[in-house]
Parts: structure tokens; sequence; C-alpha cells
């Protein structure tokens, strides 16, 4: 997931990597296709909508991190 967000910040600064992107979106869900966000990636396909999915997913994720470790010490 961390390399499709890397996807994404260059999507954002205005590098198009679509044809890797998709690639590796294939890849991963390949290699887990009961994983829900990669099948909800695989379902908006290549626009705007999966990049702010992605930043979503990540964004979340850090917050999660941060919870657990404010909640573990």
């Amino acid at each position: 997931m961390e390399e499709l967000y890397v996807y994404a910040l260059l999507y954002i600064v205005g590098f198009e990597y679509w044809d890797e992107y998709s690639n590796k979106l294939n890849d991963l869900f390949l290699k887990d296709s009961e994983n829900e966000e990669l099948l909800n990636l695989e379902e908006v396909g290549n626009s705007k909508s999966a990049i702010l999915h992605i930043l979503s997913l990540m964004d979340s994720a850090k917050i999660n991190e941060k919870a657990m470790k404010f909640y573990n010490n």
C-alpha cells in the first residue's frame, strides 16, 4: 500500500504514473484478494478518486499509529 501512496504523492505534484500504479495495484490485489481496501481501489480505477482514497487510508493509518503509541506509553 505504501507504494500506491508514493504514486498518489507523485500525482499531486504533477507526475502521472498510471501504468505503474495499475501494475502495483494489480500485483497487491492478486496477492491479497480478500483485502477490502484493495478491492475498493480496483473498483475506483485510475482516477482522482483513487488518489484521494489512498491519501485518506494512509492518513488514517498515521492517526492509528499515533494513537497506539499514546496508549502504550
